[in-house]
């Protein structure tokens, strides 16, 4: 399977967005340069048909799981206290 690519300058990625994001969203290989040297790659939708989220992902999380994943802002500060008193940051 040959993947196709194209180079484009910063300067015609400015002027021509909206139809290299067409492109890469197809699968095509976008490439912008500064010159001719390689700047930044971005592939859209490579994962595309491999990764599935399920539904319940978008679900709110109960309250303990949400809690163990935001410790209270009491132990939080007495922390933040404590490494000061202590120098350590």
């Amino acid at each position: 399977m040959s993947q196709t690519s194209k180079h484009v300058t910063i300067r015609q990625a400015k002027s021509d967005l909206s139809r290299l994001i067409e492109r890469a969203l197809r699968g095509e290989e976008v490439v912008i340069v500064p010159v001719n040297r390689p700047e930044a790659r971005r592939k859209f939708g490579a994962f595309k048909g491999k990764v599935r989220v399920p539904a319940s992902f978008f679900k709110p999380m109960p309250e303990e799981e949400l809690a163990a994943w935001e410790p209270d802002r009491a132990s939080c500060a007495r922390r933040a206290l404590h490494a000061i008193e202590t120098g350590l940051r």
